[in-house]
């Protein structure tokens, strides 16, 4: 964001809309099959030509654990009643779950949003657990992918791990919103990187290329995006 650009929206609107950008929840999930993806702000390149000096987006990626069927139904929800809930083979699986067993998941929400899906909306969730609903779901789905276009580079990637999620799709003006089959993908290390590099990232069936997630680093010295200065009760 320049000077310029909000000096030219003032000018238009007379007006400088103002958003929150919170930390994330603070959860740690205790499985070794789930994806070590760091809770926070990241950056994401979505490549289309048509969004111009848009294109990258933030994104709050956050675990988010939910202990009845209700509140995993409110992840999904919409703003509005023709927004889509819950995508019909999450409702199955998860209706499956022995009474009282949790699930978890990764949402990914935009901070900063486009022309088709706005700021504060679901960019994509994904399903982590239990191990039991994942693999249900996986099974439905049929063999995961392997191979990815990188969005931004445009190369095709390997994929070293994968996990069933469901991304965002609609019209300009957030028109017809629906939930599209994905994937959240950890990526094989790069030329140069060590064996341990974690790059993740979101695809979408449709189009089987990814948005890459770059970690924002600034936000660890950030004393703003910590919850320590909440009172406890909201952290």
């Amino acid at each position: 964001l320049t000077s310029r650009m909000l000096h030219g929206l003032l000018a238009r609107t007379g007006s400088w809309p103002l958003a929150l950008v919170r930390s994330p929840i603070e959860y740690e999930l205790d499985d070794p099959t789930a994806p070590h993806l760091r809770a926070g702000l990241y950056v994401g390149n979505f490549g289309h030509h048509f969004y111009g000096q848009f294109r990258y987006e933030v994104i709050l990626v956050e675990l988010r654990e939910c202990s009845t069927l209700d509140e995993a139904r409110a992840l999904f929800r919409r703003p509005f009643e023709d927004g889509g809930g819950m995508p019909q083979e999450v409702e199955q699986v998860l209706s499956e779950l022995p009474a009282g067993e949790k699930s978890t998941f990764i949402v990914g929400q935009k901070v900063t949003g486009d022309f088709h899906v706005p700021a504060g909306q679901a960019s994509f969730i994904v399903l982590l657990g239990p191990r039991s609903a994942r693999d249900r779901l996986d099974r439905a789905r049929g063999e995961p992918p392997r191979v990815v276009s990188n969005r931004t580079t445009h190369e095709q990637e390997r994929i070293r791990e994968s996990w069933p999620g469901f991304g965002t799709l609609a019209m300009p003006g957030f028109g017809g919103p629906t939930w599209a089959d994905g994937w959240l993908v950890r990526l094989e290390p790069r030329d140069g990187e060590p064996g341990g590099a974690d790059r993740f990232g979101f695809m979408w069936d449709r189009n089987q290329d990814a948005v890459i997630l770059e970690y924002l680093r600034a936000q660890t010295t950030s004393p703003f995006l910590s919850r320590k200065w909440l009172p406890e009760g909201l952290r």
